[in-house]
Formats: structure tokens, C-alpha cells, sequence
């Protein structure tokens, strides 16, 4: 009936071609027989890969941006930097999949008349779709639906102070009003060493496929020759990006 949610009545089960051995964005098309009424789903498919995802030889996954890891990036090492979700950078605009209202000032000046906390006021992903760091994990250039849960987890660190061109692998588009430039994934060589950073807690979203599917792309890329960061960042200020004091982000 035309306004609600009708059940078709039947449950749709098939089975997955056995070809399928890497993650793969597939299409489901329902169609109506007899006519030309049709719709299509995406569908992300994950192969089964244990718990969590197997970090190669010569990369360090790390929690903290703290002196340790600094030390290591000035010995050359390779690290991938992901923080705890009550960790996060306190340069950073809380993670959001929906996208903002088309006046973020007028609807920021209400919640702020009423008390009420702000809405994070992003625009959705700009994403390198071809870059290796994605390369095994389906995405297109823009967010959808596999993104979700990990986009929920994040934040959107403030690299306005980075160098200019500085171009983040994921990047959170902000609103008009503030429009920063905005990281969830980057990369950048500092010192003699190559650091890879992912502002989702993938660590805590280990029960969802997509993010350790996310994550083994990302340490397997940090393991790769193709890991070779363009952009030169110096670690005072990219200590300064990362502050990562733990407190109590807005609403919580």
C-alpha cells in the first residue's frame, strides 16, 4: 500500500558465488515479474578473517600519540596511529554519517538558545578511492552505508595548521560556517619515519566486518612499498594536531 511498509511475504536466501575471496561491494536487484518495477540494494560482502586483523612484520600499531611512538617515528619505524574513542584528539569535530542541516549557523544558534548540544555539523566523506591504503576495502568517493558504524566511532581531526596541499586519504567535509580541513585517515612522513592515522576506533569495532576488513587494508598498506607518505610533517606540530588528552566529548 503506497505510503507504508508493505512484507513482500517471502525471505530472499542465495548463496554466495565461491569465487568471492576479498571484500567486494555487490548489487542485489529485486524485480517484479511481469513488469518493469524493479529496485537494487548495495551489499558488502567480508570474508571470514578471525578477530582481528594481522599486523605484518615492521609495522607498530599504536594507541597513543605519545613520546614512544615519536621515538620510534625518529628511528625510521612504520606506525599506524589509532586512538581510543575516549581519546580522541581534542582538535577534532565529533563523528557523524548524516549529513548536516543546509544552515549549520542558524541551527547551532537555536541549540545553543535551548541548551541543547550542537550537532557535529559535517557533510559526509571526500574519499581517495583508488588509494592503496583502500585497496582492500570497497569504497567509492563518497560515504555510504558501509562506512556507518566506523564514521559513528570517529572524529575529524583539524589539519588547518598542516601543510598547504595536504590532502587526507578520508576527509571529513565540514560545513561552510567553519570549514576546515578535516582528517579520518591521512598519512605523513615524519622524521626518517612514515606514520598512517585512522580517527575510527577500529579496535573497538572488531564484532563489525567492515572495520577489521578496513583496518587489515590499512596496516596491510603501512607493511607495503606503496607506504610512502608524500607530505613531510614535523612532530612538534603534528604533536599539536594530535593532542589526544582524554576527556568528555560534547553530549556524553
Amino acid at each position: 500500500m503506497q505510503g507504508q511498509v508493505t512484507p513482500a511475504g517471502k525471505r530472499i536466501t542465495f548463496e554466495l558465488p565461491k569465487a568471492i575471496k576479498r571484500a567486494e561491494k555487490l548489487t542485489l536487484t529485486v524485480k517484479v515479474e511481469g513488469t518493469t518495477l524493479q529496485n537494487q540494494y548495495p551489499l558488502w560482502v567480508y570474508p571470514a578473517m578471525g578477530a582481528t586483523a594481522t599486523v605484518p612484520s615492521g609495522v607498530t600499531v599504536v594507541r597513543q600519540f605519545d613520546t614512544a611512538t615519536r621515538e620510534a617515528l625518529a628511528r625510521g619505524e612504520r606506525i599506524v596511529y589509532i586512538p581510543e574513542k575516549a581519546a580522541f584528539p581534542t582538535n577534532s569535530i565529533e563523528g557523524f554519517f548524516a549529513s548536516d542541516f543546509w544552515c549549520y549557523p542558524m541551527f547551532r544558534s537555536i541549540a545553543l538558545h535551548h541548551k541543547k548540544p550542537l550537532a557535529p555539523g559535517t557533510l559526509g566523506l571526500l574519499i581517495q578511492e583508488g588509494h592503496p591504503a583502500l585497496a582492500d576495502f570497497p569504497t567509492a568517493y563518497h560515504s555510504d552505508y558501509q562506512w556507518f558504524d566506523i564514521v559513528m566511532n570517529s572524529c575529524g581531526v583539524i589539519l588547518d595548521t598542516g601543510p598547504k596541499g595536504f590532502k587526507p586519504i578520508v576527509q571529513v567535509i565540514d560545513n561552510f560556517d567553519r570549514n576546515h580541513r578535516l582528517g579520518l585517515i591521512f598519512e605523513a612522513k615524519v622524521g626518517a619515519g612514515r606514520l598512517l592515522v585512522c580517527t575510527a576506533d577500529l579496535k573497538a569495532l572488531q564484532d563489525k566486518p567492515e572495520a577489521v576488513c578496513l583496518l587489515a587494508s590499512l596496516v596491510r598498506y603501512a607493511g607495503s612499498e606503496a607506504f610512502e607518505p608524500r607530505t613531510e610533517i614535523d612532530a612538534t606540530a603534528l604533536s599539536k594536531m594530535l593532542d589526544a588528552k582524554i576527556h568528555l566529548r560534547q553530549g556524553e
